[in-house]
């Protein structure tokens, strides 16, 4: 088997609707934006609790992970999930905990330069 593509809609692949899935039911580590304006990121650290969780997951829908999503999400040092204000929703997976580190800071740091520039806006009327 392989990573199953999710066929129109929200998702790319199945197993993003699962790890999104879990991201809502337990909550991501950290969170930041919203849909409708910079867009919804959320980052769920990867490891054997995400693993199980995304498993659990996929049996309440009574499915299974197939081996390659189970090993890339085994691999994965996590996820940074994020939804647009069209209700897309998309999941990068890291190798490497410094890329996922550096890819949060990098949304934190625009996610705060556009709420200077929203402010700037605000004064100017």
């Amino acid at each position: 088997m392989t990573i199953r593509r999710y066929g129109s809609g929200k998702f790319n692949t199945v197993l993003d609707s699962y790890v999104y899935a879990t991201s809502l039911d337990g909550g991501a580590d950290e969170e930041l934006g919203e849909a409708d304006t910079f867009g919804w990121y959320g980052v769920l650290t990867g490891g054997d609790d995400l693993l199980s969780a995304v498993e659990r997951e996929a049996r309440d829908h009574d499915d299974e992970l197939t081996e390659e999503e189970a090993e890339l999400l085994r691999e994965s040092a996590g996820v940074i999930l994020s939804e647009d204000s069209q209700g897309f929703a998309y999941v990068d997976y890291f190798d490497h905990k410094r890329d996922l580190v550096k890819a949060w800071r990098r949304l934190e740091e625009e996610y705060e330069a556009s709420l200077e520039e929203d402010g700037d806006e605000d004064e100017a009327w």
